[in-house]
């Protein structure tokens, strides 16, 4: 797999996620993620580890008033420079 079929999967997997987010869909979600994976949220001691925590995470932020995702992600390929 070279750089941008690498880059078309990451933005391919952020934009099904956002989707699954928006309709709150927790299956939807919980499809992009292992079953063991863990989670680690943006407010103080929001974490979820493995397929039932986060279920139990998605319960909470789906019963919030706005939805989440991501907008306006387009990476562009560019070399890094040397360090």
């Amino acid at each position: 797999m070279n750089e941008l079929e690498r880059i078309e999967m990451v933005g391919g997997a952020l934009r099904s996620l956002t989707a699954a987010l928006r309709r709150r869909d927790a299956d939807g979600v919980l499809a992009l993620f292992h079953d063991d994976a863990v989670l680690f949220g943006s407010e103080d001691g929001e974490m979820a580890v493995g397929a039932l925590e986060l279920r139990d995470f998605l319960g909470r932020i789906f019963g919030r008033p706005g939805t989440y995702g991501w907008s306006g992600w387009d990476p562009v390929p560019r070399a890094a420079p040397e360090i």
